[in-house]
């Protein structure tokens, strides 16, 4: 295997970690600067999105007040199946996600995400995800929620 192939597999691994990372903390500066700016998100299987969006931008609107809808939320990804031909790498990776609403309305979801990522003069970047849900559960979830602290650094 070459080093650029070497770079290409742990560039698309950190990308999807990032992406995690991001939607874990809510940062959504960090969840925007992911993404091409003309960058799509194709949630397939939930039924209150009507078709993929397409822009950073119009997905971190999307997805931000989504996402501040719930009392905790994460996201957790397994092993990521890199491809790469030239300048593109398409990533297969599983993930297991799950939240609470204020509420205690429950989710929890596993999926399959397929992300196109490209190489731009900013460094690797999501071109597109493909998220095909696998199994969706929207029962109550018990426990206390115990805020994470905004810098998880320390």
């Amino acid at each position: 295997m070459s080093a650029a192939s070497l770079e290409a597999i742990s560039a698309a691994r950190q990308l999807v970690a990032r992406f995690n990372d991001a939607i874990n903390r809510s940062d959504f500066a960090a969840y925007h600067d992911l993404w091409t700016p003309e960058g799509i998100l194709d949630l397939r299987g939930l039924p209150d999105i009507a078709g993929p969006i397409k822009g950073a931008q119009a997905i971190v609107n999307a997805i931000k007040p989504m996402r501040e809808s719930w009392e905790f939320f994460f996201q957790m990804t397994g092993e990521v199946y890199v491809e790469q031909d030239g300048d593109i790498i398409v990533a297969r990776s599983p993930m297991w996600e799950f939240g609470r609403t204020a509420e205690g309305k429950g989710y929890s979801a596993h999926s399959i995400n397929v992300d196109e990522i490209t190489q731009t003069p900013e460094g690797w970047r999501l071109a597109r995800r493909i998220w095909y849900g696998v199994l969706i559960n929207n029962d109550n979830l018990p426990g206390t929620s115990i805020p994470l602290p905004t810098d998880l650094r320390s």
